[in-house]
């Protein structure tokens, strides 16, 4: 995974632009779990890949954790099929993605994955911090 990322930063700056690399969010709202877990190792990867390449970072990730570990009880909440997917599609014709948050207790998402405003604005905040470190 590491040699992927190098490739990918060493072929933008090939392109003669400037990569801003990002690490992922996590998948579903508790951070203990064990594909967090994994997940936190693939952004160390992510992270010492841009380092070695030169490129900033902008650590979604660590946003992410660090206002999710405010919560005294993270949801679980986690779709395990694509039917619950296709269902949430169907919901946000009816409501919004902030609504569907609440019922079910999510903080940054509406399912686990996908953002919701609240996640949205923290994203968009993380990247415009990275960007304005930027040399």
């Amino acid at each position: 995974a590491a040699s992927l990322y190098r490739t990918l930063i060493d072929r933008v700056h090939q392109a003669g632009a400037r990569p801003l690399v990002c690490t992922c969010s996590p998948l579903g709202e508790q951070i203990t779990s064990p594909l967090n877990q994994q997940l936190a190792r693939l952004n160390g990867i992510i992270q010492r890949a841009a380092m070695d390449g030169g490129a900033p970072v902008a650590d979604v990730w660590q946003a992410f954790v660090e206002t999710l570990a405010l919560l005294e009880k993270p949801s679980r909440y986690l779709p395990g099929e694509w039917l619950f997917t296709w269902l949430d599609r169907r919901r946000l014709s009816q409501t919004s993605p902030d609504e569907i948050s609440r019922r079910r207790r999510l903080l940054l998402t509406y399912d686990g994955l996908h953002l919701n405003s609240r996640g949205a604005d923290l994203w968009a905040q993380t990247i415009l911090r990275a960007l304005a470190r930027w040399d």
